[in-house]
């Protein structure tokens, strides 16, 4: 897996290190750059797996991407050796000459020459889902045509940034892939403790009646248990009675979760939360931690305290997860430019620091109306 992701000159990014764990938890005001991190990591995974098309969508926005259009800019990814897994920059084009061990400054003129390096294809060997926010319209093929949406697939490597869809690797039908998953067995780590048996669609259908308080799904049997239940019952969630904004905000999360940790491939949601009731947000907190715990990457941009206490709760109950967590706290200074401040967990749901402004707006609130 990667652990560690190098901006230099790129948004708001000056120069950063940033790590990256099992689970990586982006926070922080709006602005601050962490949706910035999770472009960074979906274009350089795009990189791995389709050079050539990752480069040509790398030049339509690159100059837009460079902080000071004047200085080279640099993408990297590296394993937890700290060896580069795969770079994008123009470093190598003849943009910037070196002086008294110095290099100069790039001309405008010159930002366009971008080169991409491969150093260890296999880092990247798994797939990445990446949800944008705007998922509202998201349904797996197959459903009925009268909910079918034409929003992004979380199956595909997809973000759109100013109106240009990146998006890599085979087209997938969703619904097909969740269906081929149907009669493997969840890993440990991600059956739910009220789930009957370790089966796909028991633990799938008890995390969702988790997240979503009042819904109620039937197992009659066998079922739900194969492709030939799935189908309806996931068909039957897009429908107009259950297909309420909570709803089509996170079953793509759910599924995406689901499918992520049963092939450990690696997941990046932008705000998981959105729409959901303080309870679901915080179960699904739990979903995440577990899928992580799994041993797929997560990665997720939150504003939710209540998500977070999920993960905290979860880690709290689960001896040595601590380890695979990080939270990173992002703000911008002054001149504009982003940083970026860690937090480690402890073994007990705590961290070892609390930054200043971080999920902490319950209890200055609190404060004033008491």
């Amino acid at each position: 897996m990667i652990s560690l992701l190098y901006l230099k000159n790129y948004r708001t990014f000056e120069e950063e290190i940033i790590p990256i764990r099992n689970l990586t938890v982006l926070a922080g005001c709006n602005n601050a750059g962490k949706t910035s991190i999770l472009h960074a990591l979906s274009t350089l995974a795009a990189a791995c797996y389709d050079k050539e098309e990752s480069l040509h969508n790398v030049q339509r926005q690159w100059a837009e991407s460079k902080r000071n259009k004047s200085l080279e800019t640099i993408l990297q990814a590296k394993d937890r050796y700290g060896n580069p897994v795969v770079t994008i920059s123009d470093r190598h084009s003849g943009n910037g000459r070196e002086r008294n061990n110095e290099r100069e400054p790039i001309s405008d003129c010159e930002c366009g020459a971008i080169e991409i390096a491969v150093q260890n294809r296999q880092v990247f060997s798994y797939r990445v889902f990446c949800l944008p926010f705007d998922r509202s319209n998201y349904a797996p093929t197959g459903v009925s045509d009268s909910t079918k949406g034409q929003g992004s697939s979380p199956i595909l490597i997809s973000l759109s940034q100013n109106g240009n869809a990146l998006q890599v690797n085979s087209l997938l039908d969703p619904l097909d892939e969740i269906l081929n998953l149907s009669d493997r067995p969840v890993p440990d780590e991600i059956q739910h403790p009220s789930a009957t048996d370790k089966s796909f669609a028991c633990n799938l259908c008890t995390w969702l009646c988790s997240v979503f308080p009042g819904l109620k799904i039937s197992l009659h049997g066998q079922g739900c248990k194969d492709a030939m239940g799935l189908r309806p019952l996931l068909n039957a969630l897009y429908n107009d009675k259950c297909k309420g904004a909570g709803m089509r905000f996170a079953l793509p999360v759910i599924l995406s979760l689901f499918t992520g940790a049963m092939n450990k491939d690696i997941v990046l949601i932008e705000n998981p939360e959105t729409f959901l009731h303080p309870k679901g947000q915080t179960e699904l907190g739990k979903l995440i931690a577990a899928v992580s715990m799994a041993e797929a990457t997560v990665v997720i941009e939150t504003h939710s305290d209540h998500l977070f206490d999920g993960i905290r709760i979860w880690e709290k109950h689960n001896p040595g997860f601590a380890k695979d967590i990080v939270t990173h706290w992002l703000h911008l200074e002054a001149d504009g430019c982003s940083k970026v401040g860690s937090c480690h967990f402890l073994e007990n749901g705590n961290l070892d620091n609390w930054p200043d402004g971080m999920f902490d707006q319950f209890e200055r609130n609190a404060g004033q109306l008491i």
